[in-house]
Protein backbone atom coordinates (compact mmCIF):
# COMPACT_ATOMS: atom_id res chain seq x y z
CA UNK A 1 0.00 0.00 0.00
CA UNK A 2 1.89 3.03 -1.19
CA UNK A 3 0.86 6.67 -1.44
CA UNK A 4 2.25 7.49 -4.85
CA UNK A 5 -0.33 10.03 -5.96
CA UNK A 6 0.05 12.78 -3.37
CA UNK A 7 -0.77 16.44 -3.69
CA UNK A 8 1.38 18.55 -5.96
CA UNK A 9 1.64 22.13 -4.70
CA UNK A 10 1.81 23.42 -8.26
CA UNK A 11 -1.59 21.86 -8.90
CA UNK A 12 -2.90 23.61 -5.84
CA UNK A 13 -1.77 26.98 -7.15
CA UNK A 14 -3.31 26.11 -10.51
CA UNK A 15 -6.72 25.90 -8.87
CA UNK A 16 -6.20 28.94 -6.65
CA UNK A 17 -9.42 30.69 -7.79
CA UNK A 18 -11.34 28.45 -5.39
CA UNK A 19 -9.25 29.17 -2.36
CA UNK A 20 -8.24 32.19 -0.38
CA UNK A 21 -9.09 29.81 2.48
CA UNK A 22 -8.08 26.70 4.31
CA UNK A 23 -7.40 23.59 2.23
CA UNK A 24 -7.99 19.92 2.75
CA UNK A 25 -6.50 17.15 0.63
CA UNK A 26 -8.92 14.97 -1.27
CA UNK A 27 -9.35 12.73 -4.31
CA UNK A 28 -6.12 11.81 -6.03
CA UNK A 29 -4.21 14.28 -3.90
CA UNK A 30 -5.48 17.63 -5.20
CA UNK A 31 -6.12 20.15 -2.46
CA UNK A 32 -9.46 21.89 -2.36
CA UNK A 33 -10.56 25.00 -0.53
CA UNK A 34 -12.80 25.04 2.47
CA UNK A 35 -15.07 27.92 3.33
CA UNK A 36 -14.46 30.85 5.68
CA UNK A 37 -17.77 30.16 7.33
CA UNK A 38 -17.00 29.42 11.01
CA UNK A 39 -19.57 26.64 10.96
CA UNK A 40 -17.58 24.86 8.25
CA UNK A 41 -14.06 25.55 9.41
CA UNK A 42 -11.63 22.64 9.68
CA UNK A 43 -10.01 23.64 12.94
CA UNK A 44 -7.59 21.15 14.42
CA UNK A 45 -8.78 19.66 17.69
CA UNK A 46 -6.77 18.05 20.46
CA UNK A 47 -7.37 14.35 21.20
CA UNK A 48 -5.25 14.08 24.32
CA UNK A 49 -2.23 16.04 25.44
CA UNK A 50 0.37 13.24 25.04
CA UNK A 51 -1.14 12.28 21.70
CA UNK A 52 -0.81 15.72 20.11
CA UNK A 53 2.18 15.47 17.81
CA UNK A 54 1.67 18.04 15.12
CA UNK A 55 -1.03 20.00 13.41
CA UNK A 56 -3.16 17.86 11.13
CA UNK A 57 -1.62 17.63 7.70
CA UNK A 58 -4.39 16.74 5.29
CA UNK A 59 -7.41 14.66 4.44
CA UNK A 60 -6.58 12.69 1.31
CA UNK A 61 -8.65 10.78 -1.18
CA UNK A 62 -7.49 7.17 -1.04
CA UNK A 63 -6.14 6.15 -4.43
CA UNK A 64 -3.45 3.89 -2.96
CA UNK A 65 -5.65 1.23 -1.41
CA UNK A 66 -5.60 -2.10 -3.26
CA UNK A 67 -8.28 -2.51 -5.87
CA UNK A 68 -9.90 -5.33 -3.94
CA UNK A 69 -10.17 -3.06 -0.89
CA UNK A 70 -12.19 -0.38 -2.69
CA UNK A 71 -15.92 -0.23 -2.97
CA UNK A 72 -17.26 -0.21 -6.51
CA UNK A 73 -18.21 3.09 -8.03
CA UNK A 74 -21.65 1.60 -8.55
CA UNK A 75 -22.15 1.85 -4.79
CA UNK A 76 -22.04 5.62 -5.07
CA UNK A 77 -25.19 7.58 -5.79
CA UNK A 78 -24.81 10.93 -7.60
CA UNK A 79 -25.78 14.02 -5.70
CA UNK A 80 -27.71 16.51 -7.82
CA UNK A 81 -29.03 19.59 -6.10
CA UNK A 82 -29.52 22.87 -7.88
CA UNK A 83 -30.70 25.87 -5.92
CA UNK A 84 -32.04 27.25 -9.18
CA UNK A 85 -34.20 24.56 -10.84
CA UNK A 86 -34.57 26.66 -13.97
CA UNK A 87 -30.85 26.39 -14.73
CA UNK A 88 -30.40 23.79 -17.49
CA UNK A 89 -28.13 20.85 -16.76
CA UNK A 90 -24.89 20.47 -18.65
CA UNK A 91 -25.36 17.94 -21.50
CA UNK A 92 -22.83 15.59 -19.87
CA UNK A 93 -24.97 15.39 -16.74
CA UNK A 94 -28.03 14.44 -18.75
CA UNK A 95 -26.47 11.09 -19.62
CA UNK A 96 -28.27 8.20 -17.83
CA UNK A 97 -26.83 7.56 -14.39
CA UNK A 98 -25.70 3.99 -15.05
CA UNK A 99 -23.72 5.14 -18.11
CA UNK A 100 -22.24 8.05 -16.16
CA UNK A 101 -21.04 5.64 -13.49
CA UNK A 102 -19.20 3.58 -16.10
CA UNK A 103 -17.58 6.74 -17.52
CA UNK A 104 -16.54 8.07 -14.11
CA UNK A 105 -15.04 4.70 -13.20
CA UNK A 106 -12.63 5.10 -16.14
CA UNK A 107 -11.60 8.66 -15.28
CA UNK A 108 -8.32 9.20 -13.44
CA UNK A 109 -8.93 10.59 -9.91
CA UNK A 110 -6.91 13.72 -10.63
CA UNK A 111 -8.92 14.36 -13.78
CA UNK A 112 -12.11 13.84 -11.80
CA UNK A 113 -11.07 16.61 -9.44
CA UNK A 114 -10.12 18.87 -12.31
CA UNK A 115 -13.57 18.34 -13.77
CA UNK A 116 -15.21 19.14 -10.42
CA UNK A 117 -13.47 22.54 -10.34
CA UNK A 118 -14.96 23.69 -13.64
CA UNK A 119 -18.35 24.64 -12.23
CA UNK A 120 -20.55 24.39 -9.19
CA UNK A 121 -22.85 22.11 -11.13
CA UNK A 122 -20.09 19.55 -11.78
CA UNK A 123 -18.77 19.83 -8.25
CA UNK A 124 -22.16 19.05 -6.73
CA UNK A 125 -22.58 16.08 -9.02
CA UNK A 126 -19.08 14.69 -8.41
CA UNK A 127 -18.91 15.20 -4.65
CA UNK A 128 -19.99 11.62 -3.80
CA UNK A 129 -17.41 10.19 -6.21
CA UNK A 130 -14.60 12.41 -4.92
CA UNK A 131 -15.23 11.84 -1.24
CA UNK A 132 -16.45 8.24 -1.28
CA UNK A 133 -13.05 7.06 -0.01
CA UNK A 134 -10.46 9.12 1.83
CA UNK A 135 -7.37 8.59 3.95
CA UNK A 136 -6.41 10.38 7.13
CA UNK A 137 -3.79 10.23 9.88
CA UNK A 138 -4.34 9.45 13.54
CA UNK A 139 -3.94 13.17 14.31
CA UNK A 140 -6.99 13.96 12.23
CA UNK A 141 -9.49 11.67 13.93
CA UNK A 142 -11.13 14.60 15.71
CA UNK A 143 -10.93 17.04 12.80
CA UNK A 144 -14.15 18.55 11.54
CA UNK A 145 -14.68 17.26 8.01
CA UNK A 146 -17.43 18.93 6.00
CA UNK A 147 -18.18 16.00 3.69
CA UNK A 148 -17.91 13.14 6.16
CA UNK A 149 -21.50 12.11 5.31
CA UNK A 150 -20.28 11.10 1.82
CA UNK A 151 -17.41 8.87 2.95
CA UNK A 152 -17.87 5.14 2.44
CA UNK A 153 -14.26 4.03 2.86
CA UNK A 154 -11.83 5.48 5.39
CA UNK A 155 -8.17 4.52 5.78
CA UNK A 156 -5.76 5.46 8.57
CA UNK A 157 -2.38 5.56 6.85
CA UNK A 158 0.08 5.90 9.74
CA UNK A 159 1.01 3.40 12.47
CA UNK A 160 0.49 4.61 16.00
CA UNK A 161 0.46 2.25 18.97
CA UNK A 162 -0.52 4.99 21.40
CA UNK A 163 -3.50 5.90 19.25
CA UNK A 164 -4.65 2.28 19.05
CA UNK A 165 -4.66 1.77 22.82
CA UNK A 166 -5.62 5.24 24.08
CA UNK A 167 -7.91 6.72 21.42
CA UNK A 168 -11.22 4.99 20.73
CA UNK A 169 -11.24 5.67 17.01
CA UNK A 170 -14.43 3.67 16.45
CA UNK A 171 -16.32 5.93 18.83
CA UNK A 172 -15.40 8.85 16.58
CA UNK A 173 -16.80 7.32 13.40
CA UNK A 174 -20.45 8.14 14.10
CA UNK A 175 -20.33 11.26 11.96
CA UNK A 176 -19.39 9.11 8.94
CA UNK A 177 -23.00 8.03 8.52
CA UNK A 178 -22.38 6.04 5.31
CA UNK A 179 -19.07 4.45 6.30
CA UNK A 180 -18.87 0.83 5.18
CA UNK A 181 -15.16 -0.02 5.07
CA UNK A 182 -12.46 0.95 7.58
CA UNK A 183 -8.75 0.25 6.94
CA UNK A 184 -6.15 0.56 9.71
CA UNK A 185 -2.37 0.58 9.33
CA UNK A 186 -1.13 -1.27 12.41
CA UNK A 187 2.27 -2.70 13.31
CA UNK A 188 0.87 -4.57 16.32
CA UNK A 189 -1.23 -7.60 17.10
CA UNK A 190 -4.98 -7.08 16.99
CA UNK A 191 -5.66 -7.60 20.71
CA UNK A 192 -6.26 -3.85 21.21
CA UNK A 193 -9.50 -4.32 19.27
CA UNK A 194 -10.93 -6.35 22.18
CA UNK A 195 -11.64 -3.04 23.88
CA UNK A 196 -13.37 -1.47 20.87
CA UNK A 197 -16.75 -2.07 19.27
CA UNK A 198 -18.78 -1.01 16.26
CA UNK A 199 -22.15 -2.30 15.11
CA UNK A 200 -22.52 -0.39 11.83
CA UNK A 201 -19.34 -0.98 9.86
CA UNK A 202 -19.54 -3.73 7.23
CA UNK A 203 -15.87 -4.25 6.31
CA UNK A 204 -12.59 -4.09 8.25
CA UNK A 205 -9.05 -4.29 6.88
CA UNK A 206 -5.94 -4.59 9.05
CA UNK A 207 -2.65 -4.12 7.24
CA UNK A 208 0.89 -2.90 7.90
CA UNK A 209 2.84 -0.35 5.87
CA UNK A 210 6.08 0.46 7.66
CA UNK A 211 6.84 3.41 5.38
CA UNK A 212 4.00 5.33 7.07
CA UNK A 213 5.08 5.64 10.68
CA UNK A 214 6.59 7.98 13.25
CA UNK A 215 10.19 8.30 14.40
CA UNK A 216 11.08 10.01 17.66
CA UNK A 217 14.41 11.87 17.63
CA UNK A 218 15.39 14.11 20.48
CA UNK A 219 11.83 14.87 21.53
CA UNK A 220 10.71 15.68 17.98
CA UNK A 221 8.70 13.44 15.75
CA UNK A 222 10.04 12.61 12.32
CA UNK A 223 7.32 11.47 9.95
CA UNK A 224 8.53 8.75 7.59
CA UNK A 225 6.38 8.87 4.47
CA UNK A 226 8.52 6.60 2.33
CA UNK A 227 9.97 9.53 0.38
CA UNK A 228 12.18 10.82 3.16
CA UNK A 229 11.73 11.91 6.77
CA UNK A 230 10.11 15.24 7.57
CA UNK A 231 10.63 16.76 11.02
CA UNK A 232 7.65 18.40 12.70
CA UNK A 233 8.95 21.31 14.74
CA UNK A 234 6.05 21.56 17.21
CA UNK A 235 5.76 18.03 18.49
CA UNK A 236 5.48 15.93 21.60
CA UNK A 237 6.91 12.48 22.12
CA UNK A 238 4.39 9.65 22.26
CA UNK A 239 4.87 7.39 25.30
CA UNK A 240 5.44 3.78 24.36
CA UNK A 241 4.99 4.25 20.63
CA UNK A 242 6.76 1.92 18.20
CA UNK A 243 9.58 3.55 16.29
CA UNK A 244 10.96 2.66 12.87
CA UNK A 245 14.52 3.64 12.06
CA UNK A 246 16.02 2.66 8.74
CA UNK A 247 13.06 0.41 7.99
CA UNK A 248 13.53 -1.73 11.13
CA UNK A 249 11.14 -1.87 14.05
CA UNK A 250 12.94 -0.66 17.17
CA UNK A 251 9.93 -0.13 19.41
CA UNK A 252 9.17 -3.85 19.35
CA UNK A 253 12.48 -5.68 19.53
CA UNK A 254 11.04 -9.09 20.36
CA UNK A 255 10.50 -9.95 16.70
CA UNK A 256 7.28 -11.75 17.64
CA UNK A 257 4.63 -12.19 14.94
CA UNK A 258 1.53 -10.01 14.73
CA UNK A 259 -1.23 -12.12 16.28
CA UNK A 260 -4.86 -12.05 15.20
CA UNK A 261 -7.81 -13.81 16.79
CA UNK A 262 -11.52 -13.69 15.99
CA UNK A 263 -12.01 -13.08 19.69
CA UNK A 264 -10.36 -9.69 19.24
CA UNK A 265 -13.17 -8.50 16.94
CA UNK A 266 -16.12 -10.26 18.56
CA UNK A 267 -17.75 -6.89 19.32
CA UNK A 268 -17.86 -5.99 15.63
CA UNK A 269 -20.53 -7.07 13.17
CA UNK A 270 -18.30 -6.89 10.09
CA UNK A 271 -19.21 -9.22 7.25
CA UNK A 272 -15.99 -8.60 5.27
CA UNK A 273 -12.59 -9.08 6.92
CA UNK A 274 -9.19 -8.56 5.26
CA UNK A 275 -5.93 -9.35 7.08
CA UNK A 276 -2.33 -8.73 6.04
CA UNK A 277 0.68 -10.51 7.58
CA UNK A 278 -0.98 -11.90 10.69
CA UNK A 279 -0.44 -15.15 12.56
CA UNK A 280 -3.39 -17.26 13.75
CA UNK A 281 -3.11 -19.53 16.79
CA UNK A 282 -6.27 -19.47 18.91
CA UNK A 283 -7.18 -22.81 20.40
CA UNK A 284 -9.88 -25.07 18.88
CA UNK A 285 -11.32 -25.70 22.34
CA UNK A 286 -12.22 -21.99 22.46
CA UNK A 287 -14.74 -21.86 19.58
CA UNK A 288 -15.41 -18.33 18.36
CA UNK A 289 -18.22 -17.67 15.93
CA UNK A 290 -18.40 -14.61 13.71
CA UNK A 291 -20.57 -12.99 11.05
CA UNK A 292 -17.75 -12.87 8.50
CA UNK A 293 -19.02 -13.66 5.01
CA UNK A 294 -15.98 -12.60 2.99
CA UNK A 295 -12.50 -13.45 4.33
CA UNK A 296 -9.32 -12.31 2.59
CA UNK A 297 -5.88 -13.11 3.99
CA UNK A 298 -2.56 -11.91 2.54
CA UNK A 299 0.68 -13.58 3.65
CA UNK A 300 -0.90 -14.86 6.87
CA UNK A 301 0.38 -17.92 8.73
CA UNK A 302 -0.92 -20.30 11.37
CA UNK A 303 0.30 -23.15 13.54
CA UNK A 304 -1.01 -26.40 15.00
CA UNK A 305 -3.69 -26.95 16.15
CA UNK A 306 -5.30 -23.99 14.35
CA UNK A 307 -7.11 -24.57 11.04
CA UNK A 308 -8.65 -22.05 8.64
CA UNK A 309 -12.03 -23.74 9.10
CA UNK A 310 -12.17 -22.14 12.57
CA UNK A 311 -13.17 -18.93 10.79
CA UNK A 312 -16.38 -20.67 9.72
CA UNK A 313 -17.85 -22.20 12.85
CA UNK A 314 -21.10 -20.34 12.25
CA UNK A 315 -21.30 -21.43 8.60
CA UNK A 316 -21.54 -17.83 7.37
CA UNK A 317 -18.42 -17.78 5.20
CA UNK A 318 -19.13 -17.47 1.47
CA UNK A 319 -15.84 -16.17 0.03
CA UNK A 320 -12.29 -17.20 0.96
CA UNK A 321 -9.30 -15.52 -0.71
CA UNK A 322 -5.68 -16.42 0.09
CA UNK A 323 -2.72 -14.60 -1.45
CA UNK A 324 0.99 -15.23 -0.82
CA UNK A 325 3.76 -13.05 -2.19
CA UNK A 326 7.45 -12.18 -1.83
CA UNK A 327 8.51 -15.83 -1.64
CA UNK A 328 6.60 -16.49 1.56
CA UNK A 329 8.07 -19.69 2.97
CA UNK A 330 4.82 -20.60 4.72
CA UNK A 331 3.51 -22.13 1.49
CA UNK A 332 6.12 -24.88 1.97
CA UNK A 333 4.98 -25.69 5.50
CA UNK A 334 3.14 -28.77 6.64
CA UNK A 335 0.22 -26.69 7.92
CA UNK A 336 -0.39 -25.09 4.54
CA UNK A 337 -0.09 -28.39 2.68
CA UNK A 338 -2.59 -29.97 5.03
CA UNK A 339 -4.98 -27.14 4.27
CA UNK A 340 -4.60 -27.70 0.51
CA UNK A 341 -5.07 -31.47 0.79
CA UNK A 342 -7.90 -31.31 3.32
CA UNK A 343 -5.87 -33.20 5.93
CA UNK A 344 -6.62 -30.84 8.83
CA UNK A 345 -7.29 -32.72 12.03
CA UNK A 346 -9.85 -30.23 13.32
CA UNK A 347 -13.44 -31.39 13.54
CA UNK A 348 -14.78 -28.01 14.62
CA UNK A 349 -15.46 -26.42 11.27
CA UNK A 350 -15.86 -27.07 7.58
CA UNK A 351 -16.40 -25.16 4.36
CA UNK A 352 -19.82 -26.45 3.36
CA UNK A 353 -21.11 -22.87 3.08
CA UNK A 354 -18.28 -21.61 0.82
CA UNK A 355 -19.26 -20.31 -2.63
CA UNK A 356 -15.99 -18.80 -3.86
CA UNK A 357 -12.36 -19.83 -3.34
CA UNK A 358 -9.23 -18.03 -4.55
CA UNK A 359 -5.64 -19.15 -3.93
CA UNK A 360 -2.99 -16.94 -5.53
CA UNK A 361 0.82 -17.20 -5.41
CA UNK A 362 2.95 -14.23 -6.49
CA UNK A 363 6.70 -13.82 -7.11
CA UNK A 364 7.75 -17.32 -6.15
CA UNK A 365 11.01 -19.18 -6.53
CA UNK A 366 10.73 -21.94 -9.14
CA UNK A 367 11.47 -24.61 -6.57
CA UNK A 368 8.50 -23.40 -4.49
CA UNK A 369 5.87 -23.81 -7.20
CA UNK A 370 2.65 -25.49 -6.17
CA UNK A 371 1.69 -28.12 -8.73
CA UNK A 372 -1.90 -28.26 -9.93
CA UNK A 373 -2.98 -31.87 -10.31
CA UNK A 374 -6.23 -33.73 -10.83
CA UNK A 375 -6.03 -34.88 -7.22
CA UNK A 376 -5.77 -31.29 -6.01
CA UNK A 377 -8.76 -30.18 -8.08
CA UNK A 378 -10.86 -33.06 -6.81
CA UNK A 379 -9.91 -32.15 -3.24
CA UNK A 380 -11.18 -28.62 -3.80
CA UNK A 381 -14.50 -29.90 -5.11
CA UNK A 382 -14.99 -32.41 -2.29
CA UNK A 383 -13.82 -30.06 0.45
CA UNK A 384 -16.05 -27.23 -0.79
CA UNK A 385 -19.28 -28.94 -1.95
CA UNK A 386 -21.11 -25.64 -2.59
CA UNK A 387 -18.27 -24.06 -4.57
CA UNK A 388 -19.37 -22.08 -7.64
CA UNK A 389 -16.22 -20.02 -8.29
CA UNK A 390 -12.61 -21.22 -8.23
CA UNK A 391 -9.63 -18.96 -8.90
CA UNK A 392 -6.09 -20.40 -8.97
CA UNK A 393 -3.14 -18.26 -10.02
CA UNK A 394 0.58 -18.91 -9.84
CA UNK A 395 0.18 -22.70 -9.82
CA UNK A 396 2.56 -24.81 -11.90
CA UNK A 397 1.32 -27.34 -14.44
CA UNK A 398 2.73 -29.51 -17.19
CA UNK A 399 0.91 -28.73 -20.44
CA UNK A 400 1.20 -32.38 -21.50
CA UNK A 401 -1.02 -33.37 -18.58
CA UNK A 402 -3.24 -30.28 -18.66
CA UNK A 403 -5.88 -31.75 -20.96
CA UNK A 404 -5.76 -35.09 -19.14
CA UNK A 405 -6.45 -33.33 -15.84
CA UNK A 406 -9.59 -31.59 -17.04
CA UNK A 407 -10.82 -34.45 -19.20
CA UNK A 408 -11.17 -36.46 -15.98
CA UNK A 409 -12.60 -33.50 -14.12
CA UNK A 410 -15.81 -34.88 -12.65
CA UNK A 411 -19.11 -33.05 -12.83
CA UNK A 412 -19.17 -29.95 -10.73
CA UNK A 413 -21.23 -26.87 -9.86
CA UNK A 414 -18.60 -24.32 -10.87
CA UNK A 415 -19.92 -21.29 -12.71
CA UNK A 416 -16.51 -19.62 -12.86
CA UNK A 417 -13.11 -21.27 -13.34
CA UNK A 418 -10.27 -18.71 -13.42
CA UNK A 419 -6.83 -20.26 -13.97
CA UNK A 420 -3.51 -18.48 -14.49
CA UNK A 421 -0.93 -21.27 -14.62
CA UNK A 422 2.84 -21.42 -14.85
CA UNK A 423 4.11 -23.56 -17.72
CA UNK A 424 7.60 -24.48 -18.98
CA UNK A 425 9.18 -22.15 -21.52
CA UNK A 426 9.10 -24.80 -24.22
CA UNK A 427 5.45 -25.67 -23.62
CA UNK A 428 3.08 -26.60 -26.40
CA UNK A 429 0.84 -23.55 -26.91
CA UNK A 430 -1.65 -25.64 -28.80
CA UNK A 431 -2.27 -27.77 -25.71
CA UNK A 432 -3.46 -24.72 -23.76
CA UNK A 433 -5.89 -23.62 -26.48
CA UNK A 434 -7.20 -27.14 -26.92
CA UNK A 435 -7.76 -27.45 -23.18
CA UNK A 436 -9.69 -24.18 -23.09
CA UNK A 437 -11.89 -25.33 -25.98
CA UNK A 438 -12.45 -28.71 -24.34
CA UNK A 439 -13.52 -27.07 -21.07
CA UNK A 440 -16.05 -24.89 -22.83
CA UNK A 441 -17.40 -27.93 -24.67
CA UNK A 442 -17.61 -30.31 -21.72
CA UNK A 443 -18.83 -27.72 -19.20
CA UNK A 444 -20.91 -25.12 -21.05
CA UNK A 445 -22.38 -23.85 -17.76
CA UNK A 446 -18.91 -22.77 -16.58
CA UNK A 447 -17.24 -19.52 -17.59
CA UNK A 448 -13.60 -20.47 -18.19
CA UNK A 449 -10.57 -18.18 -18.02
CA UNK A 450 -7.34 -20.02 -18.79
CA UNK A 451 -4.03 -18.23 -19.15
CA UNK A 452 -0.57 -19.80 -19.40
CA UNK A 453 2.52 -17.90 -18.23
CA UNK A 454 6.03 -19.15 -18.96
CA UNK A 455 7.97 -19.66 -15.74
Amino acid sequence: MDDRRETDESLVRKHAPMSPRKRIRIDGGLEKADTNNPRESHSTQVIAAPFVIAKAQSVSYDTAAPADERFNIEDTEPYLHDSNPTTPLHPFLKIPTDILQVIIKLIDPNDLINLSTTSKEFRQFLLPYIFNRIRIEWLQIDDDFKYCYLVKQLRIVDCNSYGEWHVDVFDKLDRFSQLQHFLINSSNSSNWLKYRSNQCMKALTLYYDKTQTLIVRGGSVVRNNGAGAVVNSHTYAIPGDSVHVGGHLTGNTSGSPRIFSLGHVHQFLVTSLTLYNYHFNWEPQDPITSNVVNLTIHDCTWEYPFTISQFNLGQHLKTLDLCYSTNNSFILSERFNKFLLNDDESTLGNFDSLDSLSIVFLTRKNSWDKVLSLKQLLVFLSKYPSLTSLKLRGWSVNTLSLMLIFRNFKEHKLKMLDLELLVPKNHNRREVEDTKLMLKTLYPWTKVKLKAIES
